[in-house]
């Protein structure tokens, strides 16, 4: 059937608010819910959609059937493959390729999981993977006790440049993806501390 681009009649149809081309390496939506939770105040009211090729996922808006803003929140490590919600109305990303769901945490996204059901012994923070990366890299983190924590990015003049993980978290191993995909190329410090733990490591951006 032909779908001409002019000389349509639009009478009584809802005619969409935006338009998704297949351009670069972008492929296909997968959406998406509009953000509802509390982990992420800056975000409610906000329609969180994705695109399944490149991981990427976008913040979108719209009043009076205008957009408002549309821009990118985030790049997973993988596919993505659907959307979920938990009983608090907080968003989860589910990675195709990967078969791990991540948190739409506070500022990025997390991965909790512990491999074999034991509980750390100590705390570590290990080295970023990969690494150099662009624009996105994984920090891994083990937490022997529930506690408070915080993980952070500075580069190489202290001055802050991300905030990963503000909160308390669960015993076991842990896992967020630093996405910098509007930080410029250079050497960064990520620094994790939690209780009377400290520690940090260097990591390279190269675009």
């Amino acid at each position: 059937m032909l779908q001409p681009t002019v000389g349509c009649d639009p009478a009584g149809l809802t005619l969409p608010v935006k338009e998704y081309p297949h351009t670069d390496d972008n492929c296909s939506i997968t959406g998406g819910y509009v953000y509802r939770g509390k982990r992420r105040p800056d975000l409610l009211g906000a329609y969180i959609y994705g695109d399944y090729c490149t991981g990427r996922i976008w913040e979108f808006r719209s009043e009076n059937g205008q957009i408002t803003s549309d821009s990118l929140l985030v790049t997973a490590p993988s596919e993505i493959s659907s959307f979920g919600v938990d009983q608090d109305n907080e968003l989860y990303v589910c990675g195709y390729s990967t078969g791990t769901i991540y948190r739409f945490g506070r500022n990025a996204l997390t991965e909790g999981y512990n491999s074999n059901g034991s509980v750390p012994t100590r705390f570590t923070v290990e080295q970023n993977y990969p690494n150099p990366f662009n624009p996105s890299t994984s920090i891994s983190y083990s937490l022997p006790l529930d506690a408070e924590i915080v993980l952070k990015v500075y580069d190489t003049l202290g001055r802050e440049v991300a905030t990963l993980v503000d909160g308390n978290q669960r015993a076991g191993q842990h896992r967020v993806i630093f996405d910098a995909l509007n930080v410029s190329s250079g050497a960064y410090i990520y620094q994790l501390r939690a209780a009377s733990f400290g520690d940090q490591k260097k990591m390279l951006l190269v675009k």
